[in-house]
C-alpha cells in the first residue's frame, strides 16, 4: 500500500488518542504509557513522511502534529524524543517555507524553549538567536509573533540572570506590540506584565508596580474587574507589595483576585486554589501559622475534591501542609504529608521524575531540621541521581543538590566533603547561569565559609570578595545575607593580617562598593547561605 496511506492512518490514530491535551498526559501513569504509544506513531509519521507526496496543507499538518507531541513529551521529561520531533517538524517547515519565514523562526523558537525548560541555556540563546535571525530577514519582522520569539530570548537571559539584556529583548516585543496592536490592547498589556517580572525579579518594585499597574489598566478597560487577565495582574501586585512586607496591599490585591476567581470559575477550581496558596504565603511571611495552615488547607480541600486524594495537584497540597508543619516544628505530622505526597507523585509518575525529585528535596528539608543528617542526605541523594539522569550534571535543579548535599556535611563538620560538593555546584552555576548570578555568588559565599571552618582564611577572603562582588550589585539579594557575608569577609580580612581602619579602602582597591549600611563591620561568625 501507498506510504500516504499509512501515513494518513497514523496521523488519524494520533488524533483519535490525544483528546485530552499532552498536559494531562503529565499526570497519569497510565496515560503516560499510552503517550508513549503516541510517540511511536508520531516517530512512524515522520518516517512515513520522507516517502509520501503531499500537498502543501498536508506537510504543514504533519509539522504541526510533530510539534503538538513534542510539547507532550516534554511535559512528560522525554526530552530527547521530544528534541526529534521538532527537529523533524523544523525539516518539513522549511521544505515547505524555505528557510526564511516566519514559520521556520516559529520551528526554530520551539527548540530554544526545549532547551531552556531543560536548563541548557546555552543551546538555547543559540536557537533562540536562529529563530530571530530568520524572522528578521522576512517581510514579517515587525509581526506580534516576532514579538514572542523577542520574550523567549528575554525569558533565557532572565534564567542566566542578565537581567539587563533580558530587558532589552522584553523591550523590543513590547515596541513591536505597542505599534502593531496598540497601547490599549491585551497583548501589549501581557508585554508590560513580562516587564513588571523582571523589575520584580530584579528587586525594583516601584518600577514592577509601574508596570503591573499599566497592564491592569489595559485589563480593566478591555474586559472589566471580573476577568482572569485582570484577576492574574491583582495577583502580580499582590506579589510585590508581599516582597516589600507591605502585607496590607498584599493581602487587599490577593482578596481581589480571589473575588473575581470565585465569581467565575467557583470556590471549588484549581485556578481559585492558586489564590488561597498565595494568601497563605503572605501568612507564612509573617510567622501566622495557624492562618497561613487554614488557606493551605483551603487549597488542600480543593484539590481533594476536584482531583481525588491520589492526584499530583493533591501532592503538591500535602508538600505544603508539610511546609507550615515544619515551621511549627510538627516534624511528625511534616512528614506524613510529605510521604503522601511523595507516594502519589511515585505511583502517578514513576520513581524518575522531575516532581519525584523535588519531594525528595523536601523530605530531606524536615530531617536536616530534625538534625537527622544521614536520612537528609539519603533523600537528597535520591533527587540527585534522578536529576542527573534527567536534567544533566549542570542544570540548575542538579546545581541546587549538590548546594544542598554540601550543606549537610558542613553541618556535620566534614568541610572536606563540603567543599568538593560546593564546588560541584559551582562548576554548574558558573556553565550555566553565569559568575554574576545570585545563586552563582551564594555558592561562592558557601565555599567561603567551608575554607573558614577548615581555618584557610586567604582562601575564604577570596571567595568572600568574590561572594560580595556577585551579592553586591544584585537588588534581589536579602540586605541581612549581604550584611553577613561582608562581615563574614572582614573577619577573614583581620585573621589575614588586615587593620580594620583600612578595610574600607582594601575594598575599593578590589572595586568592591563599601555598603553605606554596614559601617560596623564585626566579628559575627560566617553566615552560610
Amino acid at each position: 500500500m501507498r506510504a500516504n496511506f499509512w501515513l494518513e492512518l497514523c496521523v488519524d490514530m494520533i488524533y483519535e488518542y490525544v483528546p485530552l491535551g499532552y498536559e494531562a498526559y503529565s499526570e497519569d501513569k497510565q496515560l503516560r504509557i499510552k503517550f508513549q504509544q503516541i510517540e511511536n506513531h508520531a516517530v512512524l509519521v515522520s518516517e512515513l513522511f520522507r516517502a509520501s507526496i503531499l500537498s502543501k496543507e498536508e506537510q504543514e499538518r504533519v509539522a504541526e502534529l510533530l510539534t503538538n507531541i513534542a510539547f507532550g513529551s516534554q511535559a512528560i521529561a522525554r526530552f530527547n524524543t521530544a528534541l526529534s520531533l521538532l527537529k523533524d517538524a523544523l525539516a518539513i517547515i522549511k521544505e515547505v517555507h524555505g528557510n526564511e519565514h516566519l514559520f521556520v523562526s516559529a520551528s526554530y523558537n520551539n527548540i530554544a524553549v526545549l532547551y531552556n525548560n531543560q536548563g541548557d541555556y546555552e543551546k538555547a540563546l543559540d536557537w533562540n538567536k536562529k529563530a530571530i535571525a530568520s524572522g528578521e530577514k522576512t517581510r514579517d519582522a515587525e509581526h506580534p509573533k516576532m514579538a514572542s520569539i523577542y520574550g523567549n530570548m528575554a525569558q533565557t537571559y532572565f534564567a542566566l540572570g542578565d537581567y539587563p539584556e533580558a530587558l532589552v529583548w522584553d523591550e523590543k516585543a513590547l515596541a513591536i506590540r505597542e505599534q502593531a496592536l496598540g497601547l490599549e490592547h491585551p497583548d501589549t498589556a501581557l508585554a508590560y506584565n513580562n516587564i513588571g517580572h523582571l523589575y520584580h525579579a530584579q528587586g525594583n518594585f516601584d518600577d514592577a508596580l509601574t508596570m503591573y499597574k499599566k497592564a491592569l489598566s489595559i485589563f480593566e478597560k478591555a474586559f472589566g474587574e471580573m476577568h482572569l487577565l485582570t484577576a492574574t495582574t491583582y495577583s502580580n501586585l499582590a506579589d510585590v507589595c508581599k516582597d516589600q512586607a507591605d502585607y496590607v496591599n498584599a493581602l487587599a490585591y490577593y482578596v481581589k483576585a480571589i473575588e473575581v476567581k470565585e465569581s467565575i470559575l467557583g470556590e471549588y477550581h484549581p485556578t481559585t486554589a492558586i489564590s488561597y496558596n498565595n494568601i497563605a504565603g503572605v501568612y507564612y511571611k509573617q510567622n501566622n501559622f495557624d492562618e497561613a495552615f487554614k488557606w493551605f488547607d483551603k487549597d488542600l480541600k480543593v484539590s481533594e475534591k476536584v482531583f481525588g486524594i491520589d492526584h499530583i495537584e493533591t501532592s503538591s497540597a500535602y508538600n505544603n501542609i508539610a511546609l507550615i508543619l515544619v515551621a511549627q516544628k510538627d516534624y511528625a505530622k511534616a512528614l506524613k504529608y510529605s510521604k503522601k505526597a511523595l507516594a502519589i507523585r511515585e505511583k502517578a509518575l514513576g520513581n524518575s521524575h522531575p516532581l519525584v525529585a523535588s519531594t525528595h528535596t523536601n523530605m530531606a528539608t524536615v530531617y536536616l531540621d530534625q538534625g537527622d543528617y544521614l536520612t537528609a542526605l539519603e533523600h537528597n541523594m535520591n533527587a540527585l541521581k534522578i536529576n542527573e539522569s534527567l536534567l544533566g550534571r549542570e542544570h540548575p535543579d542538579t546545581a541546587m543538590n549538590y548546594s544542598n548535599i554540601a550543606y549537610i556535611y558542613q553541618c556535620e563538620a566534614d568541610f572536606a566533603q563540603a567543599l568538593a560538593w560546593n564546588y560541584r555546584a559551582l562548576t554548574a552555576r558558573e556553565k550555566k547561569l553565569g559568575i554574576k548570578h545570585p545563586d552563582t555568588g551564594a555558592t561562592y559565599n558557601n565555599i567561603a565559609c567551608a575554607y573558614y571552618s577548615m581555618r584557610k582564611f586567604p582562601e575564604a577572603c577570596d571567595y568572600f570578595c568574590r561572594a560580595v562582588i556577585v551579592l553586591g550589585v544584585n537588588n534581589s539579594t536579602d540586605p541581612t545575607k549581604l550584611s553577613t557575608t561582608v562581615k563574614s569577609l572582614f573577619e577573614c580580612y583581620l585573621l589575614c593580617g588586615g587593620e580594620g581602619n583600612r578595610f574600607g579602602q582594601w575594598l575599593a582597591e578590589r572595586d568592591m562598593a563599601y555598603p553605606s549600611w554596614c559601617t560596623d563591620c564585626c566579628k559575627e561568625g560566617v553566615g552560610y547561605e
